[in-house]
């Protein structure tokens, strides 16, 4: 009996390691997107930032939470580096709306925040009123941050994501959609919370800082790579970029074979597991493991 038990823990030990080595590892999807559409316009130099706009209040230039405020500065502050130009924005466009007697200029933000979110399309009326506002502040392009909730969502230990949306006035479309998603406080900061929350916001504000960092280091990388851009709006490869498509595609076959020798390394880890065992098997019993699985298979079928 005790030889039957030993035998088919032998072959279930075998056939389980057999099945790991064939299966494939899921690829991660990075939580980093950003999205270039027809709409975009690698030209556009002079841009403004508008309030921050929370999807999950609805609510455009929330000055209560500092989180969104300061994450609503850090774009403000990194978006007129990428594109060169940066014009006041925030409140001034909010009054700009006001000024010019644009009455749908919150259902506008609104259809604008949802559109770059779900990847919809901005109403008749949306773009009536946003390149109103951008022939008016004479700007090429206006950014919306976007957040899906704050502090409050933060610290019950939820995710969140950021997304930077850019309307460009020469196209009348949404040119250019980032997004980080799946941000999410440290516990530590969660449980610091309840005791001290001002702390606590200090650090889930420096937390989203870098994550917005992350996304704005993408945004500027394809904000520079007009190639893509180019053949999106005429179909055609821009010559002037044929050098910095190379060096892209070359990055991008160096993240594939970087993702090719993981997967590599760690089925040859499984398969070197194996190995040490059956050399193992072989020094004590002079069997390697293959054939003792076949012999102990066979008997398997004589015994039972």
């Amino acid at each position: 009996m005790k030889t039957k038990l030993i035998f088919t823990f032998l072959l279930v030990l075998s056939i389980t390691n057999c099945s790991s080595l064939g299966k494939k590892q899921e690829p991660v999807e990075s939580p980093v997107k950003v999205e270039k559409t027809e709409g975009f316009n690698p030209d556009s130099k002079k841009i403004a930032t508008m309030s921050v706009y929370n999807l999950d209040k609805k609510q455009l230039g929330d000055k209560s939470d500092i989180i969104l405020v300061s994450f609503g500065a850090s774009v403000d502050a990194r978006i007129g580096e990428i594109y060169g130009n940066s014009v006041v924005g925030g409140d001034e466009i909010t009054k700009l709306a006001a000024k010019l007697k644009l009455k749908d200029f919150d259902k506008t933000v609104e259809n604008f925040a949802e559109s770059a979110v779900s990847g919809g399309v901005l109403s008749e009326a949306s773009i009536k009123t946003l390149s109103t506002i951008t022939s008016k502040g004479k700007i090429d392009s206006l950014a919306l941050p976007i957040v899906s909730g704050g502090f409050d969502t933060l610290k019950t230990g939820n995710e969140i994501s950021i997304v930077i949306a850019i309307f460009e006035a020469k196209t009348a479309k949404i040119g250019l959609i980032g997004k980080h998603s799946a941000i999410k406080a440290k516990q530590e900061d969660i449980s610091l919370a309840e005791s001290k929350p001002d702390q606590a916001k200090a650090n889930m504000m420096l937390g989203l800082l870098e994550k917005n960092e992350i996304l704005m280091k993408e945004i500027q990388n394809q904000k520079l790579n007009k190639n893509i851009s180019n053949e999106i709006a005429t179909g055609k490869e821009d010559p002037s970029t044929k050098d910095q498509t190379a060096e892209v595609k070359s990055e991008e076959n160096v993240e594939e074979a970087v993702a090719k020798t993981q997967d590599t390394n760690q089925n040859n880890t499984e398969e070197e597991a194996l190995q040490g065992l059956d050399n193992w098997l072989v020094s004590k019993i002079k069997i390697g493991l293959g054939p003792l699985v076949l012999g102990f298979t066979g008997l398997l079928f004589l015994f039972l």
